[in-house]
């Protein structure tokens, strides 16, 4: 259907829509291709606390891990930002978690857990009592349940049965 060029309605209203679509258009198309610069500008590179956030936690990621880390280093940072906030937990208390994990010889120097597990299980490992305290309050909606892997060792004497805010893995019998 022709709106302005051939068309057979002459109509003021139609030029005009026609008009502000294509400049809609060019406008998407420019933005598009110059998206990194754009992006940067001042009017748009605004400060979002939870994007910062998770950006910190990618960069720490990449660091520890490098290329052998996950292509989805979005939704990784996301959850730990998640876990963290609510926790009452830093960044710099995942790093130094990590870190001292690592020193021990754990961390990242176990090679069959996944970085969400190493991760997990490094802030167990040293801010446990915050975790567990987190994860036995009873589950309310809009609250976020954390997910628990297997392979995840939780404190001393902590059963699954008292922790309401936990996702667990089905397992095939």
């Amino acid at each position: 259907m022709d709106f302005s060029y051939k068309g057979v309605v002459i109509s003021w209203g139609r030029e005009r829509l026609a008009a502000q679509i294509k400049a809609v258009l060019d406008n998407v198309d420019l933005s598009i291709l110059e998206m990194e610069k754009l992006s940067s500008s001042s009017f748009l590179d605004k400060k979002n606390t939870k994007y910062e956030l998770q950006k910190e936690i990618a960069d720490f990621i990449h660091e520890e891990w490098g290329d052998k880390g996950p292509e989805d280093l979005k939704r990784l940072s996301e959850v730990f930002v998640g876990i963290l906030d609510i926790c009452r937990l830093s960044v710099d208390d995942l790093k130094n978690a990590l870190m001292d994990e690592n020193n021990q010889g754990r961390g990242k120097n176990i090679t069959n857990l996944s970085i969400y597990s190493i991760l997990l299980q490094s802030l167990i490992n040293h801010h446990g009592g915050k975790i567990i305290d987190y994860l036995k309050q009873k589950k309310q909606p809009r609250r976020p349940q954390v997910f628990l892997p297997p392979e995840i060792e939780l404190p001393e004497g902590i059963e699954l049965g008292v922790l309401n805010n936990i996702v667990v893995p089905l397992h095939k019998i």
